[in-house]
């Protein structure tokens, strides 16, 4: 569950409910912004905690990086900020010119 996985990321437990209304809303600005930079993800505003990762990755293994875009911390170093343009790169890559999945069974 997208919600439970982005709380487990930041550091709360999966019933701590205190702070949802605030992660939901940074989850859709990120979803609104994959949106905007090629990815499919119309209609997955994440609205109660029930969806799922696979509703809005499909099949697409190849951007799984969108798991953790943007991380949701007020403080973000430098570093972590690279990490995002890049992660913005990549996905906006796989999304106008998909590769064969590397994580494709053989």
């Amino acid at each position: 569950m997208v919600l439970t996985d982005i709380k487990k990321l930041i550091g709360f437990d999966e019933d701590y409910k205190a702070f949802d209304t605030n992660i939901t809303i940074q989850i859709n600005s990120a979803l609104s912004t994959l949106y905007q930079i090629g990815v499919d993800v119309t209609g997955y505003l994440t609205a109660d905690g029930s969806e799922d990762w696979g509703d809005i990755l499909g099949q697409n293994v190849n951007i799984e990086m969108i798991k953790n875009y943007p991380p949701l911390n007020g403080s973000i170093l430098e570093a972590i900020k690279e990490q995002i343009k890049e992660y913005e790169w990549r996905i906006n890559l796989e999304v106008e010119v998909p590769s064969d999945s590397i994580w494709e069974e053989t």
